[in-house]
């Protein structure tokens, strides 16, 4: 069985050990440079661990449910209080391990940079709310605009830097109205232009997504969504998020017939 050692010894991990046999730290954050760098596997969810105090004495055998690799700026405040230490917030998690990460306990990772890229149609709220979530995952982030109509390249810049300044626009013109190859093509395109021998970045792939109120629409606005989050799945080093948008039904206006 696999030994877990939280924090050097000491009182951090008295606390934590306390935590886990009260039934209040349901959760654990690690880092994955750590395990790339020693050549281990990221933990599992069925993987059973001996939990040690600072004695070096096992106190209990937790199992794993569930494990995810998420962005530090996607942790929220549920996750921070699952983890038994007493965090106000996801800020107040944030700042603690970011803080611990940084100390000497921790061994030098390298550091592997992250990027977000948005297919998008054009501009509509659905395109606006997944350029939010992105920026609060990286601070590079770059839409790519993918058309058949080179007359609609001109509108399309300048609706852009009028609504979303600060993001780049990426062109790719694309004559068979194709999706998938050409934003692939287009990652492969930003990974060939990566320094040699510098640790390969992680890229997120935001995809827009409507949250249909009938079925038709969920056939108009998602199929083509759906193709590229199968086609980018497994491909190294790349994450894909769906970042659902409910389009609201329209208010309804009614004119009364003034009264003679």
């Amino acid at each position: 069985m696999k030994i877990l050692e939280l924090a050097e010894p000491g009182p951090l991990r008295d606390s934590g050990v306390s935590a886990i046999l009260a039934g209040t730290k349901t959760a654990m954050t690690g880092l994955p440079a750590i395990y790339e760098k020693g050549g281990e596997p990221l933990p599992a969810a069925g993987e059973r661990y001996s939990v040690i105090d600072s004695e070096g004495k096992p106190v209990a055998v937790i199992e794993l449910t569930r494990v995810a690799t998420e962005p530090i700026g996607a942790i929220g405040d549920a996750y921070a209080r699952a983890e038994g230490r007493g965090y106000r917030d996801a800020a107040d998690w944030r700042s603690a391990h970011e803080d611990f990460f940084r100390s000497d306990f921790v061994a030098e990772a390298p550091h592997r940079e992250e990027r977000v890229v948005i297919p998008v149609p054009g501009i509509n709220r659905a395109v606006i709310q997944a350029v939010n979530v992105s920026r609060s995952i990286a601070d590079d982030v770059r839409a790519v605009f993918i058309t058949d109509e080179p007359d609609d390249i001109g509108p399309m810049q300048e609706n852009w830097e009028k609504h979303l300044p600060g993001v780049p626009l990426v062109v790719v013109e694309s004559p068979y109205r194709a999706l998938v190859g050409p934003l692939s093509a287009y990652l492969d395109v930003l990974d060939a232009a990566w320094p040699p021998g510098k640790l390969e970045p992680i890229t997120f792939v935001i995809l827009p997504e409507y949250v249909a109120r009938h079925r038709w629409e969920l056939l108009l606005y998602n199929q083509s969504v759906k193709r590229l989050r199968s086609a980018l799945l497994g491909r190294p080093h790349t994450v894909v998020v769906a970042v659902p948008y409910r389009r609201e039904e329209p208010a309804e206006t009614r004119e009364e017939p003034a009264e003679a």
